[in-house]
């Protein structure tokens, strides 16, 4: 009798066990997150959106940019996409703003049954490894990053500070009314050449960016 109990409290400590390890997003194991952040410039990545659309560090500069890094198997990204969704969808029809998501470990599959689900139209990008992810972070996700129109970060977020809709929206008010005022004091020809400026003046990166680990983690 002892024995059957001492099993049975066993295989519910392990159960208790398993779905606390497993359910995490941002508990990896792993050393402290080493990667870009607020006041750094954008690293150099390409990706190609689910609309068909090729979106680069290069093509996002004189654009205030919004990038969120997910799996939809996470908890913490299930709670933070509805309101990158959200600020996509205010902010679609801006010009200034361009707004979407890249999944880490996630192929195309899985993302299209959860964004069905959930009547999303935020643009992703399908990544089935991190080579990408690691550009930007080396743990965690969701992660999300806002960068102004110099390609600089200005303002970044994780698992323990998952933002809200009112939180993303402030902080794009406010920098497309700086981006207005700038340009304001501009002739539209100069507004054109400070355009051009800042492509100009964009950080040069290596041909190629570094290959860095894709191995699947068993936790997020």
């Amino acid at each position: 009798m002892k024995s059957k109990l001492l099993v049975k409290y066993i295989a519910i400590f392990v159960v208790i066990l398993c779905a606390t390890v497993f359910s995490s997003c941002v508990t990896e194991n792993a050393p402290d997150n080493i990667g870009v952040g607020t006041g750094d410039m954008l690293p150099q990545f390409s990706v190609c959106l689910d609309n068909g659309e090729i979106v680069s560090s290069s093509s996002l500069i004189g654009k205030i940019a919004v990038i969120e890094f997910f799996n939809t198997g996470c908890r913490d990204c299930q709670q933070g996409l509805p309101a990158i969704n959200q600020l996509y969808e205010a902010y679609q029809e801006n010009p200034e703003v361009v707004i979407f998501a890249i999944s880490r470990e996630e192929n195309s599959e899985s993302i299209e049954e959860f964004w069905g689900n959930n009547n999303f139209s935020l643009p992703y990008s399908p990544q089935p490894d991190r080579i990408i992810y690691n550009l930007f972070a080396t743990t965690g996700i969701p992660r999300t990053y806002i960068a102004d129109e110099s390609g600089k970060i200005i303002a970044t977020f994780g698992d323990s500070d998952i933002p809200t809709f009112s939180d993303l929206h402030k902080i794009l008010q406010n920098e497309i009314s700086n981006f207005k005022t700038q340009n304001s004091n501009l002739k539209p020809d100069t507004h054109r050449m400070h355009k051009e400026q800042l492509r100009d003046n964009a950080p040069l990166y290596p041909e190629e960016a570094p290959q860095l680990s894709s191995l699947r983690s068993p936790l997020f």
